[in-house]
């Protein structure tokens, strides 16, 4: 396998890996309200397709090119993982601490719960542990060292699989306008419920804030 197309499929983890980080964001800061909780199941729901989609293009290289043993053991334990609860019963209805691939066929892919509903069959159960993503993830991660690891004679180069820089710069950013956005309210508020007020900004925080004017000797008006 040559060094161009491995780093086809490190483009696709690595897009993983960037969806990956920001759902752990999302759960490190336990963020509060409809928006944060539609946007971060629909990111979670791409995670788990991106997850799908490196997960098949691992087996396609090992079913193509030479990976090595320990490379074949990992994606052995990857499709195990993947393939958790799965009976290949149609009518299976019960999908308790399932992998990824059940999850995928029976909820993001497929309305099988309305469609059941429709034809006056019982609802479906199916839970999918966050660990078994995570065991998942990071066997993914064994995948792709292993394999480098076996070419680390041919080719002159590892990949980074850590952190993605920047990744969250973007949240950072929009919960920075949503704490501003409270400040704002919270002023205008404040500037409605009395009658004259001066705003000035605080130096110190470089936020807007609203001075006290106080009378002083002589008549003249003074700030506080």
């Amino acid at each position: 396998m040559d060094p161009e197309k491995w780093m086809v499929f490190i483009n696709q983890f690595w897009w993983t890996l960037t969806h990956w980080q920001m759902i752990q964001l999302y759960k490190s800061k336990k963020l509060d309200g409809a928006f944060f909780a539609l946007t971060g199941l629909a990111i979670q729901d791409k995670l788990l397709m991106e997850m799908v989609h490196t997960i098949h293009l691992c087996d396609e290289i090992a079913k193509n090119f030479d990976v090595g043993r320990e490379a074949e053991q990992c994606l052995g334990e990857i499709k195990e993982l993947f393939d958790k609860g799965e009976s290949g019963d149609r009518g299976q209805a019960s999908f308790q601490d399932c992998g990824i691939k059940p999850y995928r066929d029976k909820v993001l892919a497929h309305p099988i719960d309305h469609v059941r509903e429709i034809l006056g069959k019982g609802p479906i159960q199916i839970s999918l542990k966050w660990e078994t993503v995570e065991e998942t993830f990071r066997k993914i991660k064994e995948f792709c060292n292993a394999v480098e690891q076996h070419h680390a004679g041919g080719w002159d180069f590892s990949t980074y699989k850590d952190e993605v820089s920047g990744a969250d710069i973007g949240l950072e950013v929009v919960l920075n306008l949503m704490e501003d956005g409270k400040k704002y309210d919270e002023l205008r508020r404040q500037i409605i419920v009395r009658e004259r007020v001066m705003v000035g900004l605080d130096s110190r925080t470089l936020d807007l804030v609203i001075r006290e004017e106080t009378v002083v000797p002589g008549g003249a008006r003074g700030r506080g």
